[in-house]
């Protein structure tokens, strides 16, 4: 994670994004992941980690879950905010580096996260952090989606001309290097198009062998198997540029999305 982009200019644009999105679309809220936390079979008496708490926003859903919520944010504002809430404890760390133990969790929450993340280094991390059996949640940008899909190309094309760390996942390399991490696939909801996640409008995937799927997010249920305490090495499943962006360059003739993107400017 690159912590200069996450202060607190960028948690109150994030507050207040939430309550009214910049494109029109509806940001994801509470509502929306009680959906897919209900499926998850999981007792209330768990101890949970909201990974990238920022100012508390899911405290309150987190809570109907677990016994104990802990939160970790790399931005001390945010912190400070999330101190309204009852969590256990407040760390401002990366997500890659937390300073809690072995085995902590059961439940480790990613919401609008892990597109800033370091992948291959937090899913180490949340091996680490969860017990046998316990459960991740995360959502995800997809680096397939449609060329119709305006407001995702608009959205990836602003995220890149300020300069805001984010990235896209190649969805069945993630799931076919999932075992080298220590979790199995439980589920896989895809939102097709941007803004389809906060009308909660998403299919689920039963088959978890995927040549490639198109979507602008999906979501993952993610469960614990083994544990892993040696450092990954050469697994990448994710890029800068969406490949929609990079053919949509490739059709207009220019050599790569970073060209076309500066040549169309900051809408």
């Amino acid at each position: 994670m690159v912590s200069e982009s996450f202060n607190k200019d960028y948690t109150s644009y994030w507050k207040e994004a939430v309550n009214k999105s910049i494109d029109g679309t509806v940001i994801a809220d509470k509502s929306i992941a009680k959906i897919f936390m209900d499926k998850i079979n999981i007792g209330r008496d768990i101890t949970s980690l909201d990974l990238g708490c920022s100012f508390g926003r899911m405290y309150d859903l987190l809570d109907l879950y677990s016994s104990e919520v802990h939160g970790v944010d790399v931005d001390k504002y945010a912190i400070e905010e999330a101190k309204k809430y009852n969590y256990k404890s407040l760390h401002v760390s990366s997500a890659a580096k937390t300073s809690y133990s072995n085995d902590t969790f059961h439940l480790i929450f990613c919401w609008a996260v892990f597109e800033v993340l370091d992948h291959v280094k937090t899913l180490i991390e949340m091996n680490r952090l969860l017990s046998m059996g316990g459960h991740v949640v995360l959502t995800a940008k997809n680096d397939s989606y449609s060329k119709d899909d305006l407001l995702a190309f608009t959205a990836e094309k602003n995220a890149f001309l300020k300069d805001f760390p984010n990235s896209f996942i190649n969805l069945p390399s993630m799931i076919n290097s999932l075992h080298f991490f220590g979790f199995a696939t439980e589920k896989l909801y895809i939102f097709k198009k941007r803004g389809d996640m906060g009308l909660a409008k998403y299919i689920e995937i039963n088959s978890f062998d995927l040549n490639e799927i198109q979507g602008y997010e999906f979501l993952l249920i993610l469960k614990k198997n083994k544990n892993i305490r040696n450092s990954i090495q050469e697994i990448n499943f994710s890029s800068k540029f969406s490949k929609t962006s990079k053919k949509i360059a490739m059709n207009k003739g220019y050599s790569s999305a970073d060209k076309l993107f500066r040549s169309i400017g900051y809408e």
